[in-house]
């Protein structure tokens, strides 16, 4: 929604600088230079969802950037796991797996019938577990946190 605007430059594609080793073990020069060039009237942005995720992250990121200013978009952590899981369904049909796709409640649910918090479908819905870890190094005031089904409507 952002790059829409005229004045925010965002680079394309995600550049997992902050959550993927190698790509972090490159510096911050090279991080830097994925970025789009702008002017002094614009303002430059950069989105990677699994930022908000990774453990190691925030820290990170407060490294090298104190005063950053974060923007958190949720959905409704149920339509946010589905959504999830309809991607791996996806993807499996892409790479052509030949065993068959678990079903939802497969994938989200143990044995027990309890929730399984261990699968992405699930944790990535878990936003005050990841939000706890941003609060502790992060002003509240430095996180915009945006609804992101009123985006999409």
């Amino acid at each position: 929604m952002l790059q829409t605007h005229p004045l925010i430059k965002s680079p394309k594609p995600e550049i997992h600088f902050f959550d993927v080793k190698s790509n972090f073990q490159r510096g911050v020069s090279w991080y830097i230079n994925q970025m789009p060039m702008t002017n002094k009237n614009e303002l430059t942005i950069e989105k990677t969802p699994k930022y908000f995720v990774a453990p190691f992250v925030p820290k990170r990121i407060h490294e090298l950037s104190r005063k950053v200013k974060l923007i958190l978009i949720v959905r409704n952590p149920l339509t946010r796991s589905i959504s999830d899981y309809v991607q791996r369904c996806s993807m499996d049909i892409k790479k052509k797996k030949q065993s068959p796709t678990p079903s939802f409640d497969d994938v989200v649910l143990r044995h027990d019938g309890k929730i399984n918090n261990e699968v992405s479908e699930i944790n990535v819905s878990m936003y005050d577990v990841h939000f706890q870890r941003w609060l502790k190094l992060f002003d509240r005031e430095q996180i915009l946190v945006v609804n992101g089904d009123e985006l999409i409507a």
